[in-house]
């Protein structure tokens, strides 16, 4: 398709011309929502781990315990992590992450969006609580 290759040769121009801006545009947006989540949970007193590699991170809920390995990531709580996502869309916030909770900033980001997306986490953050109190009872 001419029209999509004619799109991701933009695109790599721009990666290639721009670097320093565009990477430090994505790492300055992932550093915000990553500061900022840690902020979040630890006020709501909800065990996490947030890890970070450049613009991606990812979140495991449940235990606060770094999830540096598959096999801890896979220990975190999916169920209270598609709740944190279910009531981030309620409140206008579309969540994608993967089932492993590994989320990815976008060159369309901006301060607003990152503002937006932390209003929503603190107020999903009682529901998240809630979430893993319900897990620990059935376990």
């Amino acid at each position: 398709n001419p029209t999509a290759l004619a799109g991701m040769n933009a695109t790599l121009d721009i990666l290639i011309n721009d670097r320093e801006r565009v990477y430090g545009h994505l790492h300055a947006i992932a550093n915000a929502m990553v500061s900022g989540m840690r902020g979040i949970f630890a006020e709501h007193g909800v065990p996490a781990s947030i890890t970070q590699a450049g613009p991606m991170w990812g979140v495991t809920l449940g235990d606060e315990e770094p999830a540096t390995s598959y096999r801890r990531v896979l220990a975190g709580d999916t169920h209270a992590l598609e709740r944190l996502r279910r009531a981030c869309q309620a409140r206008g916030v579309y969540m994608r992450g993967s089932g492993l909770g590994r989320f990815f900033a976008s060159t369309a980001h901006t301060k607003t969006e990152v503002d937006r997306s932390l209003e929503a986490i603190a107020e999903a953050a009682g529901v998240v609580k809630e979430a893993l109190a319900g897990s620990r009872r059935g376990a």
